[in-house]
């Protein structure tokens, strides 16, 4: 995610927060235009001013299925922890996913994924590509 936001062409300060005890920087991060649109989701980075890690990620989710009456966008939240330091990059072996908005209790989550092995280029790239008529490295809904 860290990878997809440093490329939006709108990123600005949105202040300060604590949660859990920590206090972080908030960085909101989008493409287009900064007030909310179907067209691109929109993100906040919570960076920790100790670590200068992003333990978090708020985002807003504009293409969803469940559109009822009266519908608004939805939310979720990425919550990174136990990172190791890999090649000189740190990755989160612990990524556990929120509906919504963050959580106090980290057992309320919709998913968590933990990585348990971890390596730079172990694979062809061309691995990744499910849809060949989508050029690598393309953040392309369709």
């Amino acid at each position: 995610m860290l990878d997809r936001l440093k490329n939006a062409p709108i990123i600005s300060y949105g202040g300060e927060a604590k949660f859990r005890g920590q206090k972080y920087d908030l960085v909101f991060c989008t493409w287009s235009t900064p007030e909310p649109h179907m067209e691109h989701d929109q993100y906040v980075a919570w960076i920790n001013k100790t670590t200068g890690l992003m333990d978090f990620t708020q985002y807003t989710i504009r293409e969803t299925y469940l559109k009822p009456p009266g519908y608004k966008s939805i939310g979720g939240a990425v919550e990174f922890r136990d990172f190791k330091n890999i090649n000189g990059v740190m990755i989160p072996h612990d990524q556990i996913v929120y509906a919504g908005k963050l959580k106090e209790d980290v057992t309320k989550n919709l998913h968590r994924l933990t990585i348990s092995d971890f390596k730079f280029d172990s694979f062809e790239e061309t691995d990744l590509q499910v849809d060949k008529n989508i050029p690598l490295g393309s953040a392309s809904k369709e």
